[in-house]
């Protein structure tokens, strides 16, 4: 699954409990399997169901992804997945210890210092533009991290405008999905 599948299941996991979240909770650990997905996006989407869930993964442990050589939005989506699958682990401790001394990335050492994921209370009413400032973004391919890690893959509409609502509170993040290198 890509980026817009993995990202309509991290929206599902967020959702108050009912037949579409029991659902997804009933396979949660079937979808550690994505952890194996190279796209950063796709892989941070999915460690934030898991943080959802509260469910852990057989195949992959959140130590894995919080390591150098991840992108940030893994990385940080890691810490909060670890701080709600192993809350007391020394091990967590130690890696949190770590980034709060050594995070070079504000979302690594958020996640690191408040691994709670933000309520879903606001909205995002994003207007993207090129590196210049002034180029208007019309049509145009665009990633938007949220303040929960997850990483909305879209198209912007013809006034390079991106409108959601329910996303988590915080600071909001526009990039190019096609210069984000793969994952390890």
């Amino acid at each position: 699954a890509g980026p817009a599948a993995t990202f309509a299941l991290a929206r599902i996991a967020r959702l108050p409990a009912g037949a579409a979240r029991d659902a997804l909770a009933a396979r949660g650990e079937s979808r550690g399997a994505q952890q194996a997905h190279r796209d950063a996006a796709a892989r941070s989407n999915v460690l934030v169901a898991l943080t959802a869930l509260g469910r852990r993964c057989p195949e992959r442990s959140a130590s894995s992804f919080v390591v150098e050589g991840h992108a940030p939005a893994v990385r940080a989506a890691a810490h909060r997945w670890w701080a709600a699958t192993e809350p007391g682990s020394e091990a967590r401790q130690a890696s949190v210890e770590a980034c709060l001394r050594e995070a070079h990335d504000g979302r690594v050492a958020t996640a690191c210092a408040s691994p709670e994921l933000p309520p879903l209370d606001s909205e995002a009413d994003v207007y993207a533009y090129g590196i210049d400032g002034r180029t208007v973004l019309r049509h145009r391919l665009v990633a938007l991290h949220l303040a929960d890690g997850t990483i909305l893959v879209a198209r912007t509409n013809a006034s390079g405008r991106l409108v959601l609502g329910d996303v988590p509170r915080g600071p909001l993040r526009l990039d190019d999905p096609l210069r984000t290198p793969l994952e390890p």
